[in-house]
């Protein structure tokens, strides 16, 4: 159906967006880090060498969840369990690793070094509630495959349905666990950037 088509474009469109909005607020992130004054920071060259290795390899998970996402759609497999294992590659190993990088600089600077740290600890807040809500909604409905064996869950042909929906499940726990992790860092980020504001 055109509906069904335009529905499925425009979630496609909005989660790219998200992806590139949270790529270029990783890289200037790091440009901020790098061009502030504040000796505290300035003088850490392991954390900007950190921040940037976490740039760059957010970058690549970027682009290859973007193909992969568009792959997966044009083939009719939006539920592929390669994306929930690749969101919990990126969770884990790019957005954590990251908040705990903003967290530092944050502690270590007396005030704040741009508006960049607030957008992006905002964002981050608002991703990982989003990210949960889905997660859950996931994770339940996943739930109720495995039980009731009542709908076509998973689209991989050649794996045992009922261990791969299980499997699925299990990815989806850890990524949830891990977006709880990035909620409650990201709400201390805020507390502590607001905390340097009204120093």
């Amino acid at each position: 159906m055109p509906s069904a088509c335009v529905w499925k474009c425009c979630r496609i469109f909005v989660w790219i967006a998200f992806e590139i909005v949270d790529l270029v607020l990783d890289w200037d992130f790091y440009a901020e880090v790098v061009a502030t004054k504040q000796e505290s920071i300035q003088t850490a060259k392991d954390l900007h060498t950190a921040i940037l290795a976490f740039a760059i390899f957010g970058t690549v998970t970027c682009v290859i969840s973007i193909m992969i996402k568009i792959y997966c759609v044009w083939k009719g497999k939006e539920d592929s369990s390669v994306l929930y294992l690749l969101s919990l590659i990126s969770t884990w190993l790019e957005d954590f690793p990251q908040i705990i990088l903003a967290i530092i600089v944050a502690v270590k600077t007396s005030e704040l070094i741009s508006n960049v740290q607030v957008i992006k600890a905002g964002y981050a807040i608002a991703e990982t509630v989003i990210q949960i809500i889905r997660l859950m909604w996931l994770f339940r409905i996943k739930t109720l495959c495995i039980r009731y064996c009542c709908c076509e869950c998973i689209n991989d042909e050649h794996e045992d349905e009922t261990s791969t929906k299980a499997c699925t499940r299990g990815v989806i726990i850890c990524d949830l666990t891990g977006q709880c992790m990035l909620l409650l860092c990201a709400i201390f980020l805020m507390m502590e950037l607001q905390l340097d504001f009204f120093k």
